[in-house]
């Protein structure tokens, strides 16, 4: 038996059915240059979005821990009550730095 929906999880097709004018020319116009179907064509393309927004989100996840990691342990703010001076949270002491 051949997969005719070799993308698909489900045994039998499932209808998509998108009244728009433009959804339908840019599916066309893909298939056409592609050489695809369009049902190919538009599998293809939301493969291909899905990777995307996946990379996108995990950037940003990664972003975000990265900039956690500096806030808290690279550049900690030092704590208001404290009473450290100045020059003791830069590093210099009595002999210098």
């Amino acid at each position: 038996m051949v997969d005719v929906y070799p993308f698909s999880h489900h045994t039998t097709p499932m209808a998509l059915n998108i009244k728009n004018a433009e959804a339908e020319k840019l599916v066309a116009e893909v298939a056409s240059l592609t050489g695809q179907s369009k049902t190919a064509a538009v599998i293809d393309a939301l493969h291909k979005r899905k990777a995307q927004v996946l990379r996108e989100r995990d950037c940003q996840r990664r972003l975000s821990d990265i900039r956690d990691f500096l806030m808290v342990e690279v550049w900690p703010l030092p704590n208001a009550d404290d009473e450290t001076s100045e020059d003791e949270l830069l590093g210099f002491g009595t002999a210098g730095a």
